[in-house]
């Protein structure tokens, strides 16, 4: 028989981390973004079912969609524990920085254009408002990473001991802490 863990199942070359899922900052924060970059498609694809000569939905639904994949794929990467596999030379932290600050760029261009040229129609207007709402996710999502990432680039002080694997960002609050 084997053990059960709590925290990780393993298999040969693949380990679940079941912790992933259970924080905010990580697994989270990532379903969010990809819940509403879905709402965020569904929505401009319905304003431009309803109204085909808006070509500027083009854009939206670009944005929208490959944030919907890029979220599922960096939730499949976590799940998998892929980040700790990596060298430590790989500053996995920074791109996602990048990432999500350029994401976050994009919803607040989507959100403008839903804002100026979609006031007539309400699946637009849901647009806008599930646009603004995942630039408040990447926005959070880019602030933590960035304070990760200045966690792990700080340097040790005299007698501390250095560990990658502390730089935590804020709040590491578990779904278990709160109930």
């Amino acid at each position: 028989m084997s053990e059960h863990n709590d925290e990780q199942q393993s298999s040969p070359g693949i380990t679940i981390d079941q912790s992933f899922l259970r924080t905010y900052y990580k697994g989270w924060i990532i379903a969010i973004q990809g819940f509403l970059s879905m709402l965020v498609l569904i929505c401009s694809a319905w304003g431009s079912l309803a109204n085909s000569n808006l070509s500027w939905l083009g854009w939206i639904q670009f944005v929208s969609a490959s944030a919907f994949v890029f979220s599922i794929i960096l939730f499949i990467v976590y799940l998998l524990s892929l980040p700790q596999k990596l060298p430590a030379s790989v500053p996995t932290s920074l791109i996602e920085m990048i990432y999500n600050a350029v994401y976050a760029l994009f919803y607040l261009i989507c959100f403008i254009i839903s804002c100026a040229k979609g006031y007539w129609w309400s699946s637009i207007q849901a647009t806008a408002v599930f646009s603004f709402a995942c630039i408040a996710a990447f926005v959070l999502q880019t602030y933590w990473k960035w304070y990760e990432y200045s966690l792990s680039r700080r340097p040790a002080r005299s007698g501390e001991a250095r560990s990658d694997d502390a730089a935590k960002p804020p709040p590491s609050v578990e779904i278990g802490d709160i109930y």
